[in-house]
């Protein structure tokens, strides 16, 4: 039988801030730069990741982790306002949990014994901060590497990191994509350029014009057309039309002969024939 600890770990206070950061690692080295901090424990996740850590700065102690969840870039308005997680712990964890509970806390982890000797859970208020509830329980080596060796298995993958295109990528994917682009998307864009030329831009474009070309027709017509169809009936007015007018009038006119009518013989009545014999 396991000795029973304190419910209360040594140096600990009732409330005590958790926070998750990305890169929990090179948060510590900064805060022992920064604040002189002391790292008391350091738990690594099978993928490196930092799974709990807890440093001391002056008499108090912050515990933190890196960022576990599915989609840390995708997190919620709740969560990226308040990263940070206030631990507590308890004499009592059972009925501190009902009492939270009862007053309209939501469960993000249910609360249950853990791999690290602790019974632990965690609440979301309505205001959108986590607490975690927490105490010491008794708990053998073997109950503790069993429920690790869970608890890494169901344990989230690290999300992959989106590869940025560098500029070395771009131009190798530009001539990848060029032969396809000028096979595929340029007769098909062709075809309907044509189809929109026949069918709407001809049509408009003749609609519009009519009235225009017209307009420019008259003007032409107008302003140069006449003027220099005048000018042409001018010349050709000077230049034949009037001398061969002129040599008609000053030709004499000619006499027109007619046959010469020869007089008709009168046909000798009765009373000549008579006189004859």
């Amino acid at each position: 039988m396991p000795r029973k600890p304190a419910p209360v770990p040594a140096g600990f206070r009732t409330v005590t801030p958790y926070l998750t950061v990305r890169g929990a690692a090179r948060a510590i080295e900064w805060y022992k730069k920064a604040f002189g901090a002391q790292e008391l424990t350091r738990e690594r996740a099978p993928d490196g990741r930092l799974m709990h850590a807890s440093i001391k700065i002056g008499d108090s102690i912050v515990m933190l982790s890196d960022d576990f969840s599915p989609r840390p870039r995708r997190r919620s308005r709740a969560a990226a306002r308040n990263p940070v997680t206030l631990h507590v712990y308890s004499k009592s964890v059972n009925s501190l949990w009902r009492r939270a509970t009862t007053a309209g806390a939501r469960v993000v982890q249910p609360l249950e014994n853990r791999f690290w000797g602790e019974r632990f859970g965690q609440l979301r208020d309505p205001f959108g901060n986590v607490w975690g509830l927490s105490m010491r329980v008794p708990m053998s080596r073997r109950t503790m590497e069993q429920k690790r060796r869970a608890a890494m298995a169901a344990m989230p993958a690290r999300p992959a990191r989106r590869v940025r295109r560098r500029r070395a990528v771009r131009p190798a994917v530009r001539r990848a994509t060029r032969p396809v682009a000028r096979r595929a998307a340029r007769p098909a864009a062709r075809r309907v350029q044509r189809r929109v030329t026949r069918r709407v831009a001809r049509p408009a474009a003749r609609r519009a014009t009519r009235p225009a070309a017209q307009r420019v027709q008259r003007r032409v017509t107008r302003r140069v057309a006449r003027p220099a169809a005048r000018r042409v009936q001018r010349r050709v007015t000077r230049r034949v039309s009037r001398p061969a007018a002129r040599r008609v009038v000053r030709r004499p006119a000619r006499t027109v002969r007619r046959p010469a009518v020869r007089a008709r013989r009168a046909r000798p009545t009765r009373s000549r024939r008579a006189a004859r014999r």
